[in-house]
């Protein structure tokens, strides 16, 4: 192999690592569709509800979910936010 070709197939690998790892998180995450949560807005307001959605940030670095409250109004929340998971 060449320099060159070292470096391309090393690209390839990398990449299928992270969709790999992307596909993964999103199907650990959709485990938790249906579940009721408390998270913190982005106000830093508390938050409780069911999560309806998952899906990634923009920049594919974070997990967000879609949470409904009991007034009906749908909030995005980042994974790390998540305060708590009820037990069901």
């Amino acid at each position: 192999f060449s320099s060159l070709e070292q470096m391309q197939n090393l690209n390839t690998t990398m990449t299928n690592i992270y969709n790999y790892q992307t596909t993964n998180t999103l199907v650990s995450n959709a485990a938790l569709i249906g579940k009721t949560v408390t998270a913190l807005d982005s106000d830093g307001n508390t938050v409780t509800g069911k999560i309806n959605a998952v899906g990634l940030s923009s920049d594919g670095k974070s997990a967000l979910f879609s949470v409904v409250d009991s007034k009906n109004k749908t909030t995005v929340i980042e994974a790390s936010n998540i305060i708590a998971v009820a037990q069901s």
